[in-house]
């Protein structure tokens, strides 16, 4: 859609719509438990959100940090 309609907006608004909702789950489940699978899958999700934040910021040209 936002290559098409040459709107690069579409783009920024998911990746900040999705920061925010992993900001929610971040601040309200453990990642980290006592039970394994469960823990393999949340940060399996964690890097994920990563992956697809990082592709959204290199579409739309801006740089990635790794560290603050």
């Amino acid at each position: 859609m936002a290559q098409k309609e040459y709107e690069p907006c579409h783009v920024a608004r998911y990746a900040l719509e999705l920061s925010a909702l992993v900001n929610k789950f971040y601040n309200n489940i453990r990642v980290i438990t006592e039970d394994s699978e469960l823990t393999d899958a949340r940060l399996i999700l964690c890097k994920l959100v990563n992956t697809v934040l990082e592709k959204a910021m290199y579409i739309l040209g801006n740089q990635v940090i790794d560290k603050m």
